[in-house]
């Protein structure tokens, strides 16, 4: 009930003030959110185990709070290289009636994760679990795969894909690799954990997504088998701080590696020594804004859902879900295959004179162009699966080795990039690319080597 009122007096204020002062405030309205989200986990974290904060529910209120807070800060300043975001956020018509929808969103989510939290609160979070066995011969090809396929382009074109695929055997070798090193001793855990991010930092170093995502699947299946302790305290907040430090540095090096400062680099480490010139230059803090991509996650957000609630876009009766059934067609056979949410919504925003942008939009807003009222319907859907998901996984990583299981563990480590905006054709392209390595991998594991 508690989070039903403070939630429902969010909304209240969001109504309440006009345009202008909300543009003033909205930032500290999402934060406030995420805040009040933050004491109710650690309220409700009876074991006071990391379990409760790796739940997806938790992962995309942590997300969309976070880029919407900053994000209104960052355009409310001005702060960004595209400079478009800005004028949507100036300009949009139902602003207040926007921010409302996405601060409700997160309060359905939230409440998913709470049905979870409480169907399963006698069960011991604290419980060890038994290591599932991977053979070193696996060890050794999931390296051999993940070194492969970091330079090497993986491309689906010739199935109606776009862009780099390379990046999905990469990330199943990686769990195969983190399910192994979970029998290691602790301290050299962490040092086998330290080098394969440094490793996945130094061949991923264009896609800060990817270190992320990498980032929380070896921290869930290191708190699966080795319960991580953890509550809102003074030492959290510092690990916090420490945590965040070492990934903007990475984001940094990521944005001068990606052209920004125009700087004449090669990878990462060439990266590194121009560091105090680019945070010291005019550029710096609208690439922070653009690079942490909080402008375009909130400015693509608010600016769909403003579209769709000024009577500017149709209802699409679930169009960009549906292009999921036809991800194996290319649209060379099949002229009526439908878009996705990317290819309806990038045109209305921005179209250069030589070049053409794509803008991934919150899924959010996507189920409101797909269902208008109903979208809670879906919501709950997608919430609910991604739970599911979570505790099998959390379940059965002392079980038998198993394709359900790996694929489920993919899902997990990739679940944020649908949730951004890259669709469910891409996330169910990712899911089938995943089964041939994780079938590989596991038949190999059978094998008497």
């Amino acid at each position: 009930m508690a989070n039903f009122i403070v939630n429902l007096l969010l909304l209240i204020i969001v109504f309440i003030l006009r345009d202008e002062e909300l543009r003033n405030v909205m930032g500290f309205v999402y934060l406030f959110q995420y805040g009040w989200f933050i004491y109710l986990t650690n309220k409700t974290n009876k074991y006071k185990v990391l379990t409760q904060y790796l739940k997806p529910s938790f992962l995309i209120v942590t997300y969309v709070c976070i880029n919407c807070g900053i994000g209104s800060f960052t355009l409310d300043g001005e702060y960004g290289i595209l400079k478009h975001m800005i004028r949507i956020f100036n300009t949009a018509e139902n602003f207040n009636l926007a921010n409302a929808y996405l601060l409700f969103c997160n309060y359905i989510v939230y409440e998913v994760g709470n049905y979870f939290t409480y169907k399963y609160r006698k069960f011991n979070f604290e419980k060890t679990y038994e290591k599932l066995k991977i053979k070193k011969s696996v060890l050794v090809l999931a390296i051999l795969v993940f070194l492969i396929f970091s330079f090497i382009e993986f491309d689906l074109s010739f199935v109606g894909g776009v862009g780099s695929f390379s990046y999905l055997p990469k990330v199943v070798s990686f769990i195969f690799i983190l399910i192994y090193l979970s029998s290691n001793k602790v301290n050299f855990r962490i040092v086998y954990y330290f080098i394969s991010l440094i490793v996945f930092a130094l061949v991923s170093y264009e896609s800060k997504r990817e270190i992320i995502f990498i980032l929380v699947i070896v921290v869930f299946i290191e708190n699966v088998y080795n319960p991580i302790k953890f509550s809102i305290n003074l030492k959290s907040i510092l690990l916090g701080t420490f945590a965040f430090s070492v990934f903007f540095f990475f984001i940094i090096v990521s944005s001068i590696n990606r052209g920004y400062g125009n700087y004449d680099t090669n990878n990462i480490i060439d990266a590194v020594k121009y560091i105090p010139d680019y945070v010291s230059s005019d550029l710096f803090k609208d690439a922070v804004a653009e690079n942490f991509e909080v402008n375009a996650v909130y400015g693509n957000a608010l600016n769909a859902a403003d579209l769709y609630m000024s009577d500017k876009q149709e209802t699409l009766y679930g169009e960009t879900f549906l292009k999921a059934l036809f991800v194996p067609i290319p649209r060379q056979v099949f002229d009526y295959k439908p878009d996705s949410m990317i290819q309806l919504y990038s045109p209305l925003v921005y179209t250069g004179k030589d070049f053409y942008i794509t803008f991934p939009v919150l899924v959010y807003s996507e189920l409101l162009w797909n269902f208008g009222i109903f979208f809670f319907i879906g919501l709950i859907l997608i919430a609910y699966v991604l739970e599911k998901i979570f505790y099998s996984n959390y379940f059965n990583l002392n079980k038998k080795l198993s394709l359900k299981l790996i694929l489920g563990l993919v899902v997990y480590t990739i679940f944020l990039q649908f949730v951004r905006g890259s669709g469910l054709d891409i996330l169910v392209t990712y899911v089938i690319i995943s089964i041939p390595f994780i079938s590989l991998f596991i038949t190999v594991n059978r094998l008497k080597i």
